[in-house]
């Protein structure tokens, strides 16, 4: 990790892929004035800015059209790259079999499900945790009757919600009970999130930055979560907010200031634009 005090314009950075959830907005979903100003100014000079998150497209698409963003997003935690368009640049969904697992796994354990499939949200039960998931995607959930019969069409991504937070040790429960078959991760504090193994947000990264003709030395990504590890890593400069984890501080070039003050806008005002 570099010294988190050097302030060394890096003018050759031409794409910036920024964590959503506790790096861009804070927990009451706004982006401060001064974030979105240096976005601005980012875009202005020519520098790409993708939205790298867990989310769906229907759920980041006010923050995409908030920002004016126009090139690649990743989605699903890198499991969908689309553009903002529509097109879709490459999909790595869960198999239909592992999801059908999860679903029993669920309903023994009576934990809420939700199923992602295209950019719809599905579950059997309107619980609070689908109120909760509904107020934190902005998206309204849909209700089948049988999610284990649905998912004969692959989802995107499973997430377990936990209210009013996941539990000590279930995230690492889950990886146990469900093996390589699954990557579990967290990038709020309800949400244990699934995915496919093969994907992940660093892996996303590479294929915007090729489909950009871009090498990755000119591509830094900024985040604070476990799931933003990988994308950190994959990066040619990588910036951690004030609030990361240990682990993302310790992988990344610079340390920047926490999401409260603002930490996005340092990066792009101190490294990106000097």
């Amino acid at each position: 990790m570099m010294d988190q005090t050097a302030s060394v314009a890096q003018p050759h950075i031409r794409l910036l892929a920024c964590d959503m959830d506790g790096t861009l907005f804070r927990s009451d979903l706004k982006i401060s004035q001064r974030v979105r100003e240096a976005i601005r100014e980012a875009q202005r000079v020519g520098v790409t800015i993708v939205l790298a998150t867990g989310r769906m497209p229907a759920a980041a698409k006010p923050f995409v059209e908030l920002l004016g963003l126009n090139g690649p997003q990743i989605y699903y935690n890198g499991a969908l790259v689309q553009t903002t368009e529509g097109e879709t640049l490459f999909h790595i969904p869960i198999d239909p079999p592992v999801a059908q697992q999860v679903v029993r796994y669920t309903r023994a354990t009576r934990m809420h499900l939700n199923a992602y499939v295209g950019d719809t949200i599905y579950v059997e039960r309107l619980s609070p945790e689908a109120e909760f998931t509904r107020n934190l995607n902005r998206v309204n959930p849909v209700l089948v009757t049988d999610l284990e019969a649905f998912l004969v069409q692959a989802p995107t991504k499973l997430v377990i919600v936990r209210l009013p937070l996941v539990e000590e040790g279930l995230i690492g429960r889950l990886r146990s009970a469900f093996g390589d078959d699954l990557s579990v991760s967290s990038s709020v504090p309800q949400y244990c999130e699934l995915i496919n193994p093969r994907v992940d947000k660093g892996q996303a990264l590479q294929a915007v930055a090729e489909h950009l003709g871009l090498p990755i030395a000119s591509v830094a990504a900024i985040g604070d979560g476990e799931n933003d590890a990988t994308l950190l890593q994959a990066a040619g400069v990588a910036f951690a907010m004030g609030n990361a984890t240990p682990h993302v501080k310790a992988i990344a070039d610079h340390v920047v200031g926490s999401v409260e003050e603002d930490g996005v806008a340092e990066a792009i005002e101190r490294y990106v634009l000097g």
